[in-house]
Order: structure tokens, then sequence, then C-alpha cells
């Protein structure tokens, strides 16, 4: 018998994706978990492999769900195609890299939300701008 694990529930980036589509369930909003590059449609910006998304298209809002293992520069110039969409963007950082998404990402048109684990579960600080 095959078993098919699903091993984005359990990275960071996974259980935060699931959080922010849970938040945004409970305020009926629609979002979709999506890769950042498919809602690049084509545009080529940079390596955006492996970084996930949470799309609100209603609300041309996106939550941008930075990796452990990727540099937070890597998704400056898709925040900027966003914006020209008409995207308002946020970028969700794990706490402890705040310090460097303030740095490379300052004046980039979004804001910054930190995340961490405590007790099994995803919090979020408030919202910033880099």
């Amino acid at each position: 018998m095959a078993v098919i694990v699903d091993t984005t529930a359990v990275t960071g980036d996974g259980r935060v994706a699931t959080s922010t589509l849970r938040a945004y369930g409970a305020r009926t909003e629609r979002a979709a978990e999506v890769w950042l590059a498919d809602l690049m449609s084509g545009a080529v910006v940079g390596d955006l492999t492996g970084i996930k998304a949470v799309a609100a298209g209603d609300l041309r809002v996106v939550e941008v769900i930075i990796p452990e293992d990727v540099p937070c520069e890597s998704v400056a110039s898709a925040l900027w195609l966003l914006s020209t969409r008409g995207w308002d963007a946020t970028v969700l950082v794990p706490c402890h890299r705040l310090g460097e998404a303030h740095a490379v990402l300052r004046g980039t048109p979004c804001r910054l939300q930190s995340w961490w684990i405590e007790d099994g579960e995803v919090s979020f600080g408030g919202h910033e701008t880099p």
C-alpha cells in the first residue's frame, strides 16, 4: 500500500500558508495558496522557485511567504511588478529575519509581517513598513 505524505504542511512556510488561508476563511474571504512565480504570468523577475503566496483575488491582496532558505531580496522585483498590477503585498518573514527584510526591501511597495511558531501554532507580528 502506498501512502502519500504532504510535506508542505510540516515546513514553516507550509504552516504559515495554512494559517493565513485559515484567517481569510474566517473572514469569509476567498483566497488560495499559489506559487509566487505563477502570479507573475510569465514575466521574468528572478528565481522565485519554492516561494509560496496566499492570494485573495477579489481584494487584490497577496501575502508572500519567505522560506527559511530564500534570501528576502529575491522577491523585490516581484513586489514591484505586483504593485503595477494593482496588488497590495505583505511579505511574511520568519521573525528572526525581520531585520534582514527591512534592510533589503526598504522602499519596495509592500508591508512586512513577522511570523514564528509557538506551542506548535503559527503566530504573527504586526504589519511594518520596510
